[in-house]
């Protein structure tokens, strides 16, 4: 069962990695001699931490192309809600030819992601709104299927409102009251306000679909509104992005970029311990698959539950700070040497706001490298897709997007800088030097992440860049504020495209 369930092509190489890792940093007469126990300890945690992400990644593996599917399902909502924004007043429905575009760019998500309930049922409104009866039946018997599939307790309410939404004699003026109640129940959001108001439509009740689909269009244009400041906010942030790279670039030619400079600690074992245990700690929570009361919950998969086993994970991962700072200061030595120092308090916090355009920008041209390479050499690999873009899309819930901002824009900052920066380079700096040990931990971070293998290039980018705001600036704050910005703004942009 294992064995089935293991990856062996990621497992091979995150142990290769492992055990080149563990021979840099534990060599013999390097401060591990005669601690034998503890240096078997540590490595079967090490062990047991890749063996527990191999187990994550299968559960987490999306069939079809996750990524392209998300790209032409933002381009269909966005599409979608421009349609209900400019609809023909005269017709009262919306812009043929929007609608025709969004319509496109749905059944390309759904060939892409076969197994998104998501993207059909919206699709099946669409429909509705073309009047293609059949075709809205199609997809929406297709979508309920696959919450049957997944046993989930809505499936009946859905297939019930289907039944009544869709069906090919009209629906009587008691119908449609029923088929509102039942939208506000499943809380579908906008789509189930425009499926209300096709009802409307379909039983001749002119007044109240015409007052449904007005407000539908101011509810459009306030969203296309907040769409076009988020894209002029991100053409700002590269414009800045562009000027802030000419003149750090010159700064950097006179030698006027400031550096701090410390001596670095003999600290290389705890800080190898300490990355070893956050590792173990973070990824513990997959042994719980074997376990089957909570086998049962997890294999459900809502967004609530990846959240929270995602948060458990944040929260269990902060022993490994506890240990961290347990071992340094038998040493002597406190949580400065991985970097947890603000002073200079505001020149850190320069550097982390400058660092955002600075990489973005070049993160642009880079991950459209990716792309080209992806689609000219590798096409039988999917495009990159973080998991992260799947739960905004089913995470309804504003509570949920809370937790998940906390989780990606807070946790995953603080506790990701603290253990790949802090102290996986910071003990591959004690014994290698600069660019290498940046190379080395930049490779191991990218290869943690779920948007391999063509996602590898721009993550190994983005993490060379925060080990070089930890290299030159010697404190984390840099690269928390910095990571936490990126993320930030991410979902912040999620967000705006898909509300919840």
């Amino acid at each position: 069962m294992l064995a089935a369930a293991l990856s062996p092509y990621h497992f091979l190489i995150y142990l290769a990695t492992f055990v080149v890792l563990y021979g840099l940093l534990g060599w013999p007469g390097q401060g591990w001699r005669g601690e034998w126990p503890r240096r078997s300890l540590f490595a079967t945690l090490g062990i047991l931490a890749l063996v527990a992400f191999t187990l994550r990644s299968p559960g987490d593996a999306v069939p079809g192309d996750p990524g392209r599917a998300f790209e032409h399902y933002i381009q269909g909502t966005i599409a979608a809600r421009q349609a209900l924004a400019i609809r023909l007043v005269r017709g009262g429905m919306p812009a043929d030819e929007m609608l025709q575009a969004a319509i496109r760019h749905y059944e390309r998500a759904v060939q892409e992601a076969p197994t998104s309930e998501v993207f059909r049922r919206e699709l099946a409104v669409l429909y509705l709104a073309r009047h293609d009866l059949p075709a809205a039946r199609r997809v929406a018997a297709e979508a309920t299927s696959l919450l049957r599939q997944r046993q989930s307790p809505r499936a009946e309410q859905a297939a019930q409102l289907w039944s009544l939404a869709l069906d090919e004699t009209p629906p009587t003026p008691a119908h449609t009251g029923e088929v509102e109640r039942r939208v506000r129940e499943l809380d579908w959001g906008l789509f189930g306000d425009l499926l209300v108001a096709e009802s409307y439509r379909r039983a001749g009740r002119a007044a109240e679909a015409e007052d449904l689909r007005t407000e539908l269009t101011r509810r459009a244009s306030r969203y296309m509104g907040r769409a076009v400041l988020a894209l002029l906010f991100l053409l700002l942030i590269v414009g800045l992005g562009a000027v802030f790279t000419v003149v750090a670039l010159v700064l950097a030619r006179h030698r006027l970029l400031p550096r701090e400079e410390r001596p670095w600690q003999d600290a290389a074992p705890i800080l190898w311990e300490g990355f070893l245990l956050y590792a173990f700690l973070w990824t513990a929570p997959a042994w719980l698959q074997w376990w089957d009361p909570l086998a049962r919950l997890l294999a459900e998969r809502t967004p609530a539950i990846i959240i929270g086993v995602n948060a458990a994970s944040d929260l269990i991962a902060l022993l490994a700070v506890g240990y961290l700072w347990w071992r340094l200061r038998r040493r002597g030595l406190g949580l400065d040497e991985v970097g947890l120092r603000a002073r200079p308090l505001g020149v850190n916090l320069a550097w982390g706001l400058a660092a955002l355009p600075i990489v973005w920008v070049n993160l642009i041209w880079v991950s459209q490298l990716t792309r080209w390479v992806g689609e000219r050499w590798f096409p039988q690999f999917p495009q990159p897709y973080h998991p992260v873009e799947s739960l905004v899309v089913g995470a309804g819930d504003p509570w949920l997007r809370l937790g998940l901002f906390l989780i990606a824009g807070v946790g995953a900052p603080v506790l990701e800088e603290i253990f790949f920066r802090g102290a996986l380079y910071g003990a591959m700096r004690r014994r290698l030097n600069a660019p290498t040990a940046a190379v080395l931990s930049a490779a191991f971070f990218a290869g943690l992440h779920p948007q391999l293998p063509l996602g590898f290039i721009p993550i190994f980018a983005l993490g060379l860049a925060l080990t070089f705001l930890y290299e030159w600036r010697r404190s984390l704050v840099p690269g928390i504020v910095f990571h936490a910005l990126n993320n930030g703004l991410i979902l912040l942009g999620l967000t705006t495209l898909l509300p919840p």
